[in-house]
This record gives C-alpha cells, sequence and structure tokens, in this order.
C-alpha cells in the first residue's frame, strides 16, 4: 500500500511540476516577457508593467504577489519528502 503511495505522490509531483513550469509555455523567446494580472485576466509585455519586484498593470493591479506564499512550493515539497520517507521506511523493512 505504502509503494502505490508513492507512485501517487510521484504523479501528484508530476502535475504540480508541470502546472508551475507551464507559464513558461505561452512565452515567446523573440518577444518581450509577459505578465498576467488575474484581475483584469490580460497578459502584458514587460515594457507595460511598471515596478522592479512587484510588478504593476497599467490599471495599477499587482500582477505578482510580493512575498506571497506559493502552494506549487509547498506541494512539491510535501510530495518530495513523502517519496523520500517513504523508500527509507520501505528500505530499511520498517514497514513490509
Amino acid at each position: 500500500m505504502l509503494s502505490g503511495a508513492i507512485v501517487g505522490a510521484a504523479l501528484v509531483l508530476l502535475v504540480v511540476v508541470c502546472e508551475a513550469g507551464g507559464r513558461f509555455l505561452w512565452q515567446d523567446s523573440a518577444t518581450a516577457p509577459l505578465f498576467y494580472c488575474p484581475t483584469c485576466d490580460l497578459r502584458y509585455a514587460k515594457f507595460e508593467v511598471r515596478g522592479a519586484f512587484v510588478r504593476i498593470c497599467p490599471y495599477g493591479h499587482v500582477t505578482r504577489g510580493s512575498g506571497a506564499f506559493r502552494w506549487t512550493t509547498a506541494l512539491i515539497s510535501a510530495c518530495v519528502t513523502f517519496m523520500l520517507l517513504g523508500i527509507v521506511i520501505v528500505s530499511v523493512g520498517a514497514l513490509r
């Protein structure tokens, strides 16, 4: 049962990593990077937003949260920790 949970955690990890890396798929290497504003539901080019660390759209909405907690990072670390602990427990023989 633990080995099935480890495989499940690996699949969740794959989904979370793909979702986190998916924001780079809609950026073209020849153009300026785009920033998404969830309030406007629009993407703005780099020259349209202002701010160095906190990007603000032309209408004054924050496009990237400053100091916001990222759930993708927490999910990635939780999946990796669970997988490593499961592998260690099975390899030591504490759980058969």
